[in-house]
């Protein structure tokens, strides 16, 4: 309920925005109302041959008023809306400049209904190569930039090539999406990696956590790529 009245307060918002002549308009038949308004409910009778000065204020009663204040809004609020659908309009062509096979053909992928799939080529987005760099990673999250559009869902996958550890060494890899979401990466050798939530800006966090058994060797790597993005 709470998101419904946001969204529609925010349209609101933006309607008043579009032209100043309403916003003047507007401005000064609410200066009228209230004079209106304290000729009727304040005014005494001796007071009220004052407000005949004006003529064309005298003849305003309410069903007057009430029906120009549902003209103004009416036309306000359509006029408004009009405007609002030509910028959008135009934002909508702009967009359409680049269709969904420009982007294939650009980006080297494909669709799949609105999940865009990258052709079996690694789009990188960090490489942590030796056991110093890695450690940067460990117990703590480290920002990483992703090529894809803001507020998307992309799938991140990880791989760590690290040779030989002994039995019983864990680790496990986390993702801070843009809602600070931790994520835990339970299978890095899925496919699809792990889907995670782009905001304005599309990055994430990454850590990595292990054991005392775990051990990360002077050759190690860690890469991060974007396998997929849906938005």
């Amino acid at each position: 309920m709470l998101t419904y009245l946001r969204a529609r307060t925010a349209f609101f918002c933006e309607l008043f925005k579009e032209g100043v002549a309403w916003k003047i308009g507007t401005f000064l038949w609410t200066i009228l109302s209230l004079l209106i308004l304290a000729r009727d409910e304040f005014a005494l009778p001796a007071d009220d041959e004052a407000y005949k000065l004006i003529k064309i204020f005298h003849l305003i009663s309410f069903q007057n008023w009430l029906t120009i204040t549902v003209i103004l809004f009416l036309i306000w609020f359509f006029e408004s809306s009009f405007h609002i659908y030509i910028r959008l309009s135009k934002r909508i062509k702009e967009l359409e400049k680049i269709d969904k096979d420009d982007l294939c053909h650009l980006l080297k992928g494909f669709y799949i209904e609105n999940t865009f799939i990258t052709k079996g080529e690694i789009i990188p987005c960090a490489i942590y190569r030796g056991k110093f760099n890695i450690d940067q990673l460990i117990d703590k999250f480290v920002e990483i930039e992703v090529l894809a559009p803001k507020f998307s869902l992309a799938n991140i996958k990880i791989e760590l090539f690290n040779g030989h550890n002994s039995e019983g060494a864990e680790y496990k890899f986390y993702l801070l999406d843009s809602r600070n979401k931790e994520i835990p990466v339970n299978d890095i050798y899925d496919y699809m990696g792990q889907e995670v939530y782009l905001g304005v800006t599309p990055k994430f966090s990454i850590k990595l956590k292990h054991n005392e058994l775990f051990e990360i060797h002077e050759n190690a790597t860690v890469q991060i790529s974007l396998n997929s993005w849906t938005k």
